[in-house]
């Protein structure tokens, strides 16, 4: 389960009865790859909007591929609605991979 695959980081998804909201991130406006290579992946994940994340404690995030498959991203910590259309998105140290293709 998912659950257990990020238990040797140390995020305990059932011990603290987190809830888990998946993103599989695609967008034919932007090149997803390059913005997160670039560093700017993040602020753009953070424009979701407030009922994206709403009902969710941590996102598991993926780049989306065109054959239906997803690149692992990172876990992050959300929190609260800041402004319209924007969430706080805390990346969780030491889950998190490198999208090199």
């Amino acid at each position: 389960m998912l659950e257990h695959l990020f238990q040797p980081f140390g995020l305990d998804l059932i011990a603290n009865a987190k809830r888990v909201k998946l993103a599989r991130h695609m967008d034919s406006r932007w090149d997803l790859r390059r913005l997160y290579r670039d560093g700017g992946f993040d602020v753009y994940q953070a424009f979701q909007g407030g009922e994206v994340f709403k009902n969710a404690d941590i996102l598991v995030s993926f780049l989306g591929r065109l054959d239906r498959q997803a690149v692992f991203v990172g876990v992050y910590e959300i929190g609260q609605l800041s402004a319209p259309g924007t969430v706080p998105l805390a990346y969780l140290q030491g889950i998190r991979v490198s999208v090199e293709r």
